[in-house]
C-alpha cells in the first residue's frame, strides 16, 4: 500500500481547528497531548473510564494551567449524556471503548474530525502473563473506534484522521544502532504485537480514503510538567521513588545500557503535529525520541545532582551487569529523521531538562502509596 508524507505537497498555511477525540487523555502522555492540542485552539474531548473529578489514586487532577478541568456530563454504558465544555478549551466525557455502541453515539453526535488514539494496556512484561487480555483491550477498542469511524463516514461522507500512540516495542531488539522505520519489525510482546495489528488496520482503512492515519513510534517518554506526573513503575520514577523513599531501593542491571528519552511535552507537541497534517487517504509512521542514547549510568548521575542525593541501589545479578544492551528490553535509539524531514518535528528539550522537570514535579512521599518488595529498572513501555 502505497505511504505518503503527510500533506507534503500542500502549502504552509495556519492550521484548521479540529474538534478532536482524545482516548487515554487523563493517562502521562495523554494529558500532555489534551494540553497541546487545546494551546493550539483545537476543540479537544478527552475520553476517561474514570469519574472526572474522582480520578484514581494514581492519577492527579488536571491544574488550571493544564486546561482541563473535571466535572462534566458522562458517557455511561450505551447511553451519552449531553457534554458540556469544562472551561473554554476543553471537554472530559466518561465511557468504556470496550463498548462499540456508545463509541459509535460519541464520535457520531459529537462529530469528531480527528482521534488522538492512547488509551490501552501497555506493559511489555504485564502483557507476557495477560496475552488475550492485551489483544482484546488493544486491538478490540481499537476496531470499536473504526467501526465508529465508519459509521461516521457512511452518514456524512467525512473522513477523519486519527493518530495513534505506537511504540518501539515493535521493532525487533536493536542494541546501540539508530533504529529507523525501516528497521525489522519484529516484536516479542504480546503488547509489541498488539500495538503492530493497530498499525496494520489503519494503513489498511487509509487505503479506504475514510480516514488519514499517522502511527507514532514513541521510545522512552519521560519528563513531567505540572498536572503531568508518570505515575508507572517506570526507570526514572522508580529513580526518584528510591531516592525519595516512597518506593525501595532499585535494581538497576548494566548502567552502561543506553535508551532513547524523549520529554512528555515534546511527545505532545507530535501528536498535534501529525494531526494537522494528516490527510484523508494517508498512512505514515513515525518514531518520536530524542535521538540520543542516554546510559542508565547518566541518568543516575543527572538524578543525584538535581536532588542532592545518592539513588539507593541493590546489587544487581552478575549475568545482568555485564550483559549491557543485549539485556535492556528498553535500548534502541530512534531515528528521528523521518518525521524532522516530512513534519518538521524535533524535540525542544535535552536529558538534563527531562530529568530536573520529573524531579521538580515528582510525586511526594503523601502521594504516593508504600511498598515494600524491591523495583527493577525494567517496566512497562511508556504511553
Amino acid at each position: 500500500m502505497a505511504a505518503h508524507a503527510l500533506g507534503s505537497h500542500s502549502p504552509k498555511r495556519k492550521h484548521e481547528v479540529v474538534r478532536v477525540l482524545v482516548t487515554g487523555g487523563t493517562g502521562f502522555v495523554g494529558r500532555a497531548v489534551a494540553r497541546e492540542l487545546a494551546r493550539n485552539d483545537h476543540d479537544v474531548t478527552v475520553l476517561t473510564r474514570w469519574q472526572p473529578g474522582c480520578p484514581p489514586a494514581a492519577e492527579s487532577s488536571f491544574s488550571a494551567e493544564a486546561p482541563i478541568a473535571a466535572e462534566t456530563s458522562l458517557v455511561e454504558n450505551t447511553s451519552l449524556a449531553a457534554s458540556t465544555p469544562l472551561v473554554s478549551k476543553a471537554t472530559v466525557v466518561r465511557g468504556d471503548l470496550a463498548c462499540a455502541e456508545t463509541v459509535d453515539q460519541l464520535v457520531g453526535q459529537l462529530d469528531f474530525e480527528g482521534i488522538c488514539h492512547l488509551a490501552g494496556l501497555t506493559g511489555i512484561r504485564d502483557s507476557l502473563g495477560r496475552p488475550t487480555m492485551y489483544f482484546d483491550v488493544n486491538v478490540g477498542n481499537a476496531v470499536n473506534i473504526l467501526k465508529a469511524v465508519r459509521s461516521r463516514y457512511a452518514r456524512t461522507g467525512r473522513p477523519t484522521r486519527i493518530v495513534f500512540a505506537s511504540t518501539r516495542a515493535v521493532y525487533a531488539r536493536a542494541k546501540e544502532e539508530l533504529v529507523p522505520e525501516t528497521h525489522p519489525v519484529a516484536p516479542a510482546s504480546p503488547y509489541g504485537v498488539t500495538k503492530r495489528a493497530v498499525e496494520q488496520l489503519l494503513e489498511f482503512e487509509s487505503g479506504s480514503g475514510i480516514i488519514g492515519a499517522a502511527v507514532l513510534r514513541c521510545f522512552n517518554v519521560s519528563g513531567a510538567d505540572r498536572g503531568i506526573v508518570d505515575h508507572q513503575p517506570r526507570l526514572i520514577p522508580q529513580l526518584i521513588g528510591a531516592i525519595r523513599g516512597t518506593l525501595p531501593p532499585i535494581r538497576l542491571g548494566s548502567v552502561r545500557s543506553r535508551r532513547d528519552f524523549v520529554h512528555v511535552l515534546d511527545v505532545g507537541r507530535a501528536f498535534v503535529t501529525a494531526l494537522e497534517r494528516s490527510r484523508p487517504g494517508q498512512y505514515r509512521a513515525y518514531n518520536v525520541g530524542s535521538g540520543q542514547g542516554i546510559s542508565i549510568e547518566h541518568v543516575v548521575g543527572l538524578l543525584e545532582e538535581v536532588s542532592g542525593r545518592p539513588v539507593p541501589r541493590l546489587a544487581a545479578p552478575e549475568e545482568l551487569a555485564r550483559d549491557g544492551d543485549a539485556g535492556d528490553a528498553d535500548a534502541g535509539i530512534a531515528d528521528i529523521s523521518l518525521i524532522r524531514r516530512e513534519l518538521g518535528w524535533k524535540p525542544e528539550r535535552n536529558i538534563e531538562t527531562l530529568i530536573r522537570d520529573a524531579w521538580r514535579f515528582a510525586p511526594t512521599a503523601s502521594d504516593e502509596r508504600q511498598v515494600s518488595e524491591p523495583c527493577s529498572a525494567d517496566g512497562p513501555e511508556a504511553q
